[in-house]
């Protein structure tokens, strides 16, 4: 990139940019196999679809879903045609946290992983994934499927960054002091994001 003149951002090191007086900013963004291309112009057109997450557009706001993801995620489980639920989490989910026996580590944790990822589109399965990561057991896994179940009925949820031309930072936390029944460690879980004008 550097041989193209771009010059690589120090705040993210997959960023590159360069000025140019015909065509303004140019900015590459490159993630492994993925690569984000803007300038000042509309003639590049809209993102559209960038790391399984889809984008879509309208004149004063943008969504981002990862349908297709959970669609692929759910096939690949075998849990295409399992039947929804309507929360994430089963309510009686502390006494099922003391027992049970110890599953593959590996399994549990691909699926964790998947279900990470989801968080970045997906907060309301934020508690599942940050509870059940360390030494999985039967029950774990009964509450990452339950996860599964539940994002089988909720497919089309998305984020909704709307257009207002104001820079706000937002963090809201839930903190869960030591109730846990496995370990009586108290778990808290923040969410903050970053609105800018767009």
């Amino acid at each position: 990139m550097k041989t193209l003149q771009y010059s690589q951002s120090n705040a993210d090191r997959t960023l590159f940019f360069k000025q140019s007086h015909s065509r303004g900013v140019t900015m590459l963004l490159v993630y492994v196999d993925d690569l984000i291309i803007t300038e000042n112009d509309d003639t590049l057109g809209r993102l559209r679809y960038l790391l399984s997450i889809e984008v879509a557009h309208s004149s004063s706001r943008i969504f981002n879903s990862q349908r297709k993801y959970i669609t692929d995620l759910l096939a690949e489980i075998g849990k295409s045609a399992c039947k929804p639920t309507t929360t994430p989490i089963d309510p009686n989910h502390k006494r099922l946290a003391e027992g049970g026996v110890h599953v593959s580590r590996e399994m549990c944790q691909r699926l964790i992983g998947c279900l990470l990822y989801l968080t970045h589109n997906r907060p309301d399965i934020s508690y599942v994934v940050s509870q059940f990561i360390h030494q999985p057991k039967e029950t774990h896994l009964y509450a990452a499927h339950r996860a599964l179940h539940y994002l089988r009925g909720t497919p089309d949820k998305r984020i909704l960054f709307k257009r207002s031309g104001k820079v706000n930072v937002e963090m809201f936390t839930n903190a869960d002091y030591a109730e846990s029944i496995a370990d009586q460690k108290s778990k808290h879980l923040v969410i903050s994001h970053l609105l800018v004008r767009i």
